[in-house]
Formats: C-alpha cells, sequence, structure tokens
C-alpha cells in the first residue's frame, strides 16, 4: 500500500510540473523539431541595460521600441507580432514543434531573456521578426541578419548563415519583394547569447509609405509567413545531422551533437576514425591538397574527403598526376628527405628515385 502511494505522489508531483511549465520556457521532447519565434520589440520598449555579450563589458538597451509605420502608424511590434503567430500556425501544420517567446504585445523581453528562450529548448531555429526603417523613405525590401562568431554564437554562427541565406531566398520569392541580401552582425545582443542556430529577418522599411501599408495588409502578412515557412521548413529538412551531399556532390558534415557544420574555422576534425579537413563554406576538402598553416605541413585529401596517411617506418605512396609523393603516419608529406623506405624526395615532396 505504501509503495502504491509513493507511486501516486509521484505521478501527482509530475503531473503538477508539467501542467506548470509555461508553454515559452521549456518544450517536452517529442522527437519533432523545436522553431523558436522571436517577435521584435513591445508596447514602450524596455530602457534597463544588459551585457552585449557574454565575452564584452559592453550594455546595451533591451528594446529601444522599434520603429512605426509613416502611413499607418502603427508601431513594429503590432506587425510582428501578428506575422509570428501565422507562421506558428503554419509551422505547427507541418508537425514543427514552435515557442513563441512572446504572446502578448506588452511583454518586454529583455534580449538575453528571448536568446535564452531558443537555448532551454534546444532549439533546431530561432527566427527573429523586425520591420526596418530609414531616415531615406524610398529604400524598400527585406533582408537577413545573422550572428558573426562572437560570444555563445561562435558555434553556429555558419549553420545560421546558411539557414538564413535559404529563408530569404524562399521570403523574396514568395513574396515578390526587394533583396536586400545577408548582412552578419557582432553587435546584436540576441545574437551574442545564443547557443541554438539563429536569424532575424526585417520583412520591409515601415519607413517607405507604399512598404508600410503593404505591412499591415492581411494578405500580404500572409505572404510573408508563408515565405518565412518555406524557408523554414527548406532549411531544417536539408541540414540534417552527420554527412550530406548536395546536389553538385559536395560533402559536408554537421556536429550531431550541437547541430552546426564544420567549416575551416574548427580545423581538422576526426570522425568515425578518419581526419577530414572544411573549407569557409563547410563543404569537406577532396581530390586535393591542403597546407596547414598551424604546423606548415602538406596533406592530401583522397576522393572519400579522408586525410591518406602511412603507418609508423612505412609510407603511404601515391601517383599523382604521374608523380609518386610519400605520407607519413600523421599523413604529412615527406619533403626534402630520405624516406624511411629509402626513397629520396625533393622539395615539393616528388620521390626522385
Amino acid at each position: 500500500m505504501k509503495r502504491l502511494l509513493t507511486y501516486f505522489l509521484t505521478m501527482a508531483v509530475l503531473l503538477v510540473s508539467i501542467v506548470c511549465v509555461p508553454n515559452n520556457q521549456v518544450a517536452f521532447a517529442s522527437g519533432k523539431k523545436v522553431v523558436v519565434i522571436d517577435p521584435g520589440h513591445g508596447v514602450g520598449g524596455n530602457s534597463e541595460y544588459e551585457l552585449q555579450s557574454p565575452d564584452s563589458d559592453i550594455t546595451k538597451i533591451k528594446d529601444g521600441g522599434g520603429t512605426e509605420g509613416i502611413v499607418t502608424g502603427i508601431p513594429e511590434y503590432a506587425v510582428t507580432l501578428k506575422v509570428a503567430e501565422k507562421l506558428k500556425t503554419l509551422l505547427e501544420q507541418k508537425n514543427y514543434t514552435v515557442v513563441m517567446t512572446k504572446t502578448q504585445p506588452y511583454e518586454n523581453l529583455g534580449n538575453i531573456e528571448r536568446a535564452e528562450v531558443g537555448n532551454n529548448n534546444n532549439a533546431n531555429l530561432v527566427v527573429r521578426i523586425h520591420c526596418d526603417g530609414l531616415d531615406n523613405q524610398s529604400v524598400t525590401g527585406a533582408s537577413m541578419l545573422i550572428p558573426a562568431p562572437i560570444g555563445y554564437a561562435k558555434d553556429i554562427s555558419s549553420i545560421s548563415a546558411q539557414y538564413g541565406q535559404t529563408i530569404l531566398n524562399d521570403l523574396v520569392a514568395n513574396v515578390g519583394m526587394n533583396n536586400r541580401g545577408v548582412a552578419e552582425r557582432s553587435d546584436l545582443t540576441g545574437f551574442n547569447w545564443s547557443k541554438v542556430p539563429v536569424v532575424l529577418v526585417e520583412m520591409g522599411f515601415m519607413s517607405n509609405p507604399q512598404e508600410d501599408r503593404l505591412l499591415n495588409d492581411d494578405s500580404y502578412e500572409n505572404k510573408l509567413a508563408q515565405g518565412l515557412c518555406n524557408g523554414i521548413v527548406h532549411s531544417l529538412n536539408k541540414y540534417e545531422s552527420g554527412w550530406n551531399q548536395n546536389s553538385e556532390g559536395w560533402w559536408y558534415c554537421t556536429d550531431t551533437n550541437n547541430g552546426y557544420y564544420y567549416t575551416s574555422n574548427n580545423g581538422w576534425k576526426y570522425i568515425q576514425g578518419q581526419w577530414y579537413i572544411f573549407n569557409y563554406a563547410g563543404y569537406a576538402l577532396q581530390s586535393t591538397w591542403y597546407t596547414d598553416s598551424t604546423n606548415g605541413y602538406k596533406y592530401y585529401l583522397d576522393s572519400n574527403c579522408m586525410r591518406v596517411k602511412g603507418e609508423k617506418d612505412k609510407p603511404l605512396w601515391l601517383c599523382l598526376n604521374g608523380s609518386y609523393y610519400g605520407f607519413n603516419e600523421e599523413g604529412q608529406l615527406y619533403v626534402s628527405a630520405t624516406t624511411p623506405d629509402g626513397y629520396k624526395v625533393n622539395e615539393n615532396g616528388i620521390r626522385s628515385n
């Protein structure tokens, strides 16, 4: 009886815990991909200050309040929240778990708090939704901001850039708007505190009379939401963890624990017993030479993108373009030396006898 009572008490505590967890804090593990939507700004802004980055002493205001329509007078936070709600509906229809950083216009979270919603939910992607404004009323179009490798974003800046480009392309294509491109930013608090992939879309200029009216038109907002949804789905379906190959045959690999792309910033990566090196865009080098700037040694990556290597005192010899090259057990090319098996190689690593 005592054991049964303990069981029911435990279940009661669990149920209370589940009921009490707010939907904007922790998404339950369901196997679904998690997208956090962050509608920009709030009523009155937030004049408190917060650190711009975990590795900086610079402070910034939490929320400057955003812009407003030059014709309609409608504030940015009203537009971003409406589009965010439409996007949430579309993504949930596609079986994504969607978490909103805010659901009411008067909520004035700081940018660190917003970033933590994504971090706490281990989101596959955080999409920050904003509108733009300038003194020049003729400027129109959408742009995508992506994080620089600053603060916590060091590990997710590369994959965020890829997501950002894909989403912007789909947004512009669906809406038929001006494409202002992708821009890297190091000064955005919500980026610098993010440990998960994050992008910020500027959906258009409320300082332009025509675009201001469009941004407050329900059918146009539907197009914006659909374009963003298309880009998010394309991004998260395309960039899976582990090894993948694009349509042109290039191989890329994602960190299966953290979900970000390996790039040249990561240096050599030891994956399943082999060494690989990646370029700045995240593609594995293949059938080519690579000189390591950290030690000056030259290596060769074979057709499987693997670093070739010999054994201790037993070089591996490769015939490349009619010449023989020898590699030691670390994969380093022998140059200006006599190899352990008695061959001489010149300063270019070519076997001469």
